[in-house]
């Protein structure tokens, strides 16, 4: 499954993943719980706009990802707000995995 919120992306998308993307926010993805063995996010979260949209972002790939799942992101740390800091507060809170 892949999900963007730009149409420009979603349909370059679709052309290589046809039935497998979604158009849809990141903040509120539109999954349910424990859904994914895995879950990326690549070149996303520097480009929010505030801390509490990535914490936000943050926190739905961690509720969409299934216990003992693992989940990938890049950063870009010439990004004008530490995300780091912000991932370390959202996953803190989640319990250890029982794998």
């Amino acid at each position: 499954t892949c999900l963007d919120r730009a149409p420009a992306m979603t349909l370059r998308a679709a052309a290589r993943l046809p039935g497998a993307v979604v158009r849809a926010d990141s903040r509120r993805l539109p999954f349910p719980d424990g859904r994914f063995d895995a879950v990326t996010s690549v070149w996303l979260l520097h480009l929010l706009p505030a801390a509490e949209d990535v914490r936000a972002v943050v926190a739905e790939c961690a509720r969409v990802l299934r216990p003992g799942g693992v989940w990938v992101t890049t950063v870009d740390k010439a990004a004008g707000h530490n995300v780091g800091s912000d991932i370390d507060a959202v996953l803190a809170a989640r319990p250890p995995s029982a794998a």
